[in-house]
């Protein structure tokens, strides 16, 4: 199989479903395909429901970067895709986070008038953006979140110690 035979791009949207996890397993099944993903949640939904799963997380944790270096044959029988595969182009971004707890810092500064921030969401930024935009807005035009509370990420956390901890993380 060559590797442009290896993508198909499909316009299903499964209206009945809501969440995109359930639509990919769907998706997954009406083709009889494999789920790839870096998505740990997705991958045991997919998983539960019977529909094969390369997580390429857990790819990339079996085979280290020093093993592919060395041997770089080895990604060519892990997947028979890497043996044609060439490297067009490439693009590297500078990835965001936040090192105390690994969650976004929204709000004012404390400390600076007129200083607010809207930082530290990692690769979740672009999703996130919306939302975290118009709650800062309302903030700032409005004197306090409406819509959304997003006070728990503001910045006087950082200054007392106090780090928001998600239970839901896996990482």
């Amino acid at each position: 199989m060559a590797v442009t035979d290896a993508a198909k791009v499909v316009d299903d949207d499964y209206a009945d479903l809501s969440g995109v996890d359930d639509k990919l397993v769907r998706l997954g099944q009406d083709m009889a395909a494999d789920v790839v993903t870096t998505d740990f949640n997705l991958a045991k939904v997919a998983e539960i429901k019977g529909v094969r799963v390369l997580n390429v997380n857990e790819l990339a944790n079996a085979v280290k970067t020093s093993v592919l270096e060395a041997h770089p044959w080895v990604a060519m029988n892990l997947l028979s895709a890497f043996e044609e595969a060439k490297l067009e182009r490439a693009w590297a971004g500078y990835y965001e986070v936040n090192d105390f707890d690994h969650n976004g810092i929204v709000g004012p500064h404390p400390s600076i008038p007129n200083l607010h921030f809207m930082n530290g969401f990692s690769g979740h930024g672009l999703m996130q953006a919306p939302a975290v935009a118009r709650g800062l807005a309302e903030r700032i035009v409005g004197g306090r979140y409406s819509t959304i509370d997003l006070a728990p990420l503001g910045f006087a956390r950082l200054l007392e110690n106090r780090p928001l901890v998600e239970l839901n993380v896996i990482g």
